[in-house]
């Protein structure tokens, strides 16, 4: 009897250890189970941010600008409905400027419709097109599932879990080189800008964003793999600016192509 009693404490005491383990992690795995959450996520919501500065040449004259974004926004696929609220404020020649964009959109029948708010004029302006907010929101999520086909060298996940907005998270780092966001750039700009004219057209093909370097950190719940946040900075943009914005300025401006462009 004390050897059965003996044995089954033994049990209890391993069961116990095996469901307080918990398998260690690897970048490449995380990444997977990430992908796995966002192909079957049908909504999403968060805050975002970003900063930008810049400053551009043209023989010599240099003009400096900068811009920050700040806004909320949801998508929601099951109801076809989406909503954004930001705020964007543009630094240029030492002058400042901030403006407030709203924008709700629903979509029936396969036809989006948007309403956006336009601070300027006090009005909302209605458009409609022929693209659903599914489609979008799948557009903006291949993003993160093509994550999962960055090689395992530009991938690094930190020892220690973090806390984020009270949620238990990996943290991943993703080294970005410019051979995937050459793709993954001209490919957001072509589904942000929509339909373009030749000279958009013009620009985008000129871009060669091939040259950018990236680092993005994700903290990752621990429990459900699903995004809590997410921080980048991207390397390298004033080239990629330069490629683009010359031929432009060339034809708005009138430059005669002697002048040098920065």
């Amino acid at each position: 009897m004390k050897k059965i009693v003996a044995l089954s404490l033994c049990l209890i005491l391993v069961l116990g250890l095996l469901a307080g383990c918990e398998k260690a992690m690897d970048a490449k795995t995380l990444l997977q189970k990430m992908e796995e959450v966002s192909k079957n996520q049908t909504a999403m919501s968060g805050k975002m941010s970003m900063e930008m500065d810049m400053s551009m040449g043209i023989t010599g004259v240099t003009m400096n600008m900068g811009m920050k974004l700040n806004g909320d926004m949801a998508v929601d696929t099951e109801t076809g409905k989406m909503f954004t609220d930001m705020t964007v404020g543009i630094e240029l020649l030492g002058q400042s400027e901030e403006e407030s964009m709203q924008m709700y959109g629903v979509t029936e029948d396969g036809v989006m419709t948007t309403y956006t708010y336009e601070e300027l004029t006090d009005t909302w302006v209605k458009a409609t097109e022929e693209q659903d907010i599914t489609s979008q929101y799948e557009e903006i999520m291949t993003f993160q599932t093509d994550l999962a086909e960055i090689p395992e060298d530009k991938l690094s996940l930190a020892k220690e879990k973090e806390t984020v907005n009270g949620r238990e998270c990996y943290v991943l780092t993703v080294d970005m080189d410019g051979t995937y966001l050459d793709e993954a750039m001209k490919a957001g700009m072509e589904m942000s800008m929509g339909e373009m004219d030749e000279m958009t057209k013009s620009m985008l093909e000129n871009a060669d964003f091939s040259t950018l370097s990236a680092k993005v950190v994700y903290h990752v719940d621990a429990k459900t793999f699903e995004t809590v946040s997410m921080t980048g900075e991207i390397l390298g943009m004033g080239d990629v600016m330069s490629s683009m914005l010359a031929p432009m300025l060339e034809e708005l401006v009138g430059l005669t192509g002697e002048e040098n462009v920065e």
